[in-house]
């Protein structure tokens, strides 16, 4: 059954736990600066890969463990791993395999929180706000670690850490206290998640958002390096970079507008469109006299972005009763952007710029074909199960 609402304080547990499991995608830039204080950079590279790997573990095996412990426990050990892994790896003192195996315990961990708080979220009739609210933590977040963490690093390297820590034990609290429980599921219905068509819909999601962030990985993670490229002063990378990071609150404020008013199709589709338009943009950024249209294109990236990536992951809630497939995003995500990093060394800057555009072409267009075949699961769905089975106590549609 589909969760119709939740209260401020289950909002707050959830945004919690969907931040902290985050860490390190939404970071990872500091991790990694922090690292590379103390080790080589393959060992740095090898660090952060061990971490993002846990969270794919994690999130790949969620359907498996999830029904095994009792949610709270399951939570609550999650925000241990991700404690101890910080806390080993200030502890290390800067040895290689036990900072890799707490970079391991680390990913785990949030891997753990992270797949329960968007399946949670991704049960609910309406996902797509709650999807935005997170992401607007989630840059707040980010903004203070780029402050805090290398503050940190300067006079102990790997004391970075204590940050994530303490925002793991402080997470505990309101995750203990205020942690919605999920509604029981119409077991009825379980098995429309079986049908043929759903299950290749499942996979061109899935695949398509492996190929979406291989896609952001190819050139929007080069895109610092470009504007040094061009010959721009790093204080004017650093601003625009900033402001994009503002602009993205806009965009998910959009977001939250679009989705109680449009279906998820529209939003989405044309938002997935702008970012081929950025590609582009930067594209024809090659000097530092044309600095202003590689800041007009981090800006307009990243309203887009933060409009496109709640309704990217509303989409999953359409393909389970009880939200669990949204806790594929995050594994999804991971390897896609590993891939497109692995592109981003071996081609020039024409080559990723027509890689990226066709990846991004491809992605469109296999989400327009989900968006037309939904209807017919939504048919078959009431061929067999009766009209019931489409009311808003059991499914949102798109």
């Amino acid at each position: 059954m589909i969760q119709t609402s939740f209260n401020r304080r289950q909002i707050i547990s959830l945004l919690f736990l969907a931040v902290i499991g985050g860490a390190a995608a939404n970071i990872l830039p500091f991790i990694f600066a922090s690292f590379s204080l103390v080790f080589d950079i393959e060992s740095t590279a090898t660090l952060t890969t061990a971490e993002l790997f846990g969270i794919c573990v994690s999130g790949l095996t969620f359907s498996y463990w999830r029904n095994r412990l009792s949610l709270k426990l399951s939570c609550l050990l999650g925000l241990l791993l991700f404690i101890s892994g910080n806390g080993i790896t200030m502890a290390a003192d800067g040895d290689f395999n036990i900072t890799l195996f707490a970079r391991l315990l680390c990913g785990l961990g949030a891997g753990i929180v992270t797949s329960h708080a968007f399946s949670i979220i991704g049960n609910h009739k309406n996902p797509e706000p709650l999807f935005a609210l997170v992401l607007v933590a989630q840059v707040i977040w980010s903004a203070g670690a780029s402050f805090v963490m290398p503050a940190l690093s300067e006079s102990v390297p790997l004391l970075s850490f204590s940050f994530l820590l303490v925002c793991g034990l402080i997470a505990i609290i309101p995750m203990a206290l205020w942690m919605p429980m999920p509604e029981k599921q119409n077991e009825d219905l379980e098995d429309y998640q079986q049908t043929p068509l759903l299950k290749r819909l499942k996979w061109i999601v899935i695949a398509t958002t492996i190929i979406w962030y291989a896609a952001l990985g190819l050139f929007w993670a080069d895109s610092a390096n470009r504007g040094m490229d061009m010959g721009l002063s790093a204080t004017f990378i650093s601003s625009i970079f900033a402001a994009g990071y503002l602009a993205s609150l806009t965009g998910n404020g959009i977001a939250i507008y679009l989705a109680n008013r449009f279906d998820r199709s529209y939003p989405m589709l044309i938002s997935g469109g702008v970012h081929l338009m950025v590609y582009f943009m930067f594209y024809l950024s090659t000097s530092g006299d044309d600095k202003w249209i590689y800041a007009v294109a981090v800006l307009i990236y990243s309203v887009s972005w933060a409009i496109f990536t709640p309704f990217q992951l509303g989409l999953y809630s359409e393909f389970s009763v009880d939200g669990r497939f949204a806790a594929m995003f995050l594994p999804a995500t991971v390897v896609g952007m590993t891939f497109g990093t692995q592109f981003n060394g071996l081609l020039g800057e024409d080559g990723k710029m027509i890689l990226a555009t066709f990846f991004m072409a491809i992605c469109l267009g296999c989400y327009a074909y989900v968006f037309k075949r939904l209807p017919q699961f939504y048919g078959e769905l009431e061929e067999q199960y009766g009209s019931d089975a489409l009311n808003d106590e059991n499914y949102s549609q798109v």
